[in-house]
């Protein structure tokens, strides 16, 4: 049986140009996240924590830690 152990989210955002014009990005990390919360759950705290910057939301990950038992 997979045991959850932790889950950690991961929020990418445009945060503007280069001097070469490539677009540059910066990822928040928060961790801690309850492995037992949904994906749609985690999606939507994302986006409540998205709106309290100035800049766009990219790209939403979310990753998990599990112990694999055989």
């Amino acid at each position: 049986m997979n045991n959850a152990l932790d889950s950690r989210l991961s929020l990418t955002f445009n945060i503007g140009f280069d001097e070469k014009g490539d677009l540059k990005f910066q990822t928040r990390n928060f961790q801690n996240v309850k492995p037992s919360a949904s994906d749609a759950e985690v999606y939507q705290t994302a986006i409540a924590l998205s709106s309290l910057t100035k800049f766009e939301l990219d790209k939403v990950e979310r990753h998990n830690m599990y112990e694999l038992n055989a």
